[in-house]
């Protein structure tokens, strides 16, 4: 058995992860055998849907009847697996990506070393902090809120490097497949309609 990462692995803790911050706003997910959906407004850049396997008719029929609904603004779906053409849905492709990864039990570079340095946010003035890093807006409604910090299944991580990305690099992270974003924006279309 390897301890090398998949996509599914990816798209599962993806789905935790939304699920974690759709709840952290009010929007109570659900977890299928094929996908996770909330049926409410999620905050941006969150999507409502997350594939988890790459079997896209008991996702395209859920997408659907999001569509059905109304849902009001902008809304997206994960492709975790890049197998899904939500261009015909009204959807625009947002990005076309890949899942990385790391086998668990390769060791880590030294604690010490300079170009990295990660740590835990366990505290609101942190978690302000690491969003501003992240790339929140002064003066926006926050997207990370207090509540992720009280979930035991929840940890956010950040870390300090001059290098951006390729601090990771050390960390041996490996290709695991596709990923794809999809939006779906019925206020800017019925806008652009209207002209």
């Amino acid at each position: 058995m390897s301890d090398v990462p998949t996509a599914a692995d990816a798209a599962r803790n993806d789905a935790a992860w939304c699920d974690a911050m759709g709840r952290a706003h009010g929007a109570a997910g659900e977890t299928r055998a094929d996908f996770w959906w909330t049926r409410a407004p999620m905050p941006r850049p969150y999507p409502n849907l997350v594939t988890l396997r790459p079997a896209p008719a008991p996702a395209l029929r859920a997408i659907e009847s999001l569509v059905a609904a109304g849902l009001a603004g902008a809304w997206g779906v994960k492709d975790a697996f890049g197998v899904l053409d939500l261009a015909p849905l009204g959807f625009r492709l947002l990005l076309d990506g890949a899942w990385f990864g790391r086998p668990a039990a390769r060791a880590a570079p030294e604690r010490g070393d300079a170009a990295l340095r990660w740590s835990r946010v366990d505290a609101a003035p942190a978690l302000a902090a690491w969003a501003t890093a992240w790339g929140e807006s002064a003066g926006a409604a926050p997207i990370f809120l207090p509540a992720l910090l009280a979930r035991n299944d929840v940890a956010i991580v950040g870390w300090r490097a001059g290098a951006g990305l390729g601090a990771l690099a050390p960390f041996g992270r490996e290709a695991l497949g596709p990923l794809r974003g999809w939006l779906r924006d019925d206020a800017a279309r019925g806008a652009g309609a209207a002209r």
